[in-house]
C-alpha cells in the first residue's frame, strides 16, 4: 500500500511540473506571421512583425538569354536587360586548337587553347 502511495505521488508530481509549463488559452486573434512568444515560449496576445526581407532577395528570373550575362543592379540583382558584348583586342595567335581558344573573364580569346586541348 506504501509503494501504491509513493508512485501516485511522484505521477503527481511529474503531472504538476509539466502542468507548470503548458500554456493558457490566447486571444482570438489572426496572425500572419504567428504570436510573439513570453519568456516561457508561450504566445501572448501580440502579433510578431513582418519578417525583413533577406539582404540579397531579388525578384524573379528575366526568361531572356543573353550571351554575356545580365546587368546588374546596386543589389547585385539581375536586371531583364544583357550585357553589352565584351571589347576584345585583336589577338594574333598561330596555334590550331579543336576547340577553341581560352577565353579570359571578359569573354575575350587569348592565345591558348580551351579545355585540355594542345596546340598543333
Amino acid at each position: 500500500m506504501k509503494g501504491l502511495i509513493l508512485v501516485l505521488v511522484c505521477v503527481f508530481v511529474v503531472v504538476s511540473v509539466e502542468a507548470a509549463t503548458v500554456c493558457g488559452p490566447i486571444c482570438k486573434m489572426f496572425c500572419i506571421n504567428g504570436f510573439v512568444k513570453n519568456e516561457d515560449g508561450c504566445p501572448i496576445c501580440k502579433c510578431n512583425s513582418i519578417p525583413k526581407p533577406e539582404v540579397n532577395a531579388c525578384g524573379p528570373m528575366c526568361k531572356m538569354f543573353c550571351r554575356y550575362g545580365y546587368v546588374k543592379d546596386d543589389n547585385g540583382c539581375s536586371l531583364c536587360q544583357c550585357n553589352p558584348a565584351p571589347k576584345c583586342p585583336a589577338v594574333l595567335c598561330l596555334i590550331k586548337c579543336t576547340n577553341g581558344l581560352l577565353k579570359d573573364e571578359q569573354g575575350c580569346p587569348t592565345c591558348a587553347c580551351a579545355d585540355p586541348d594542345i596546340g598543333k
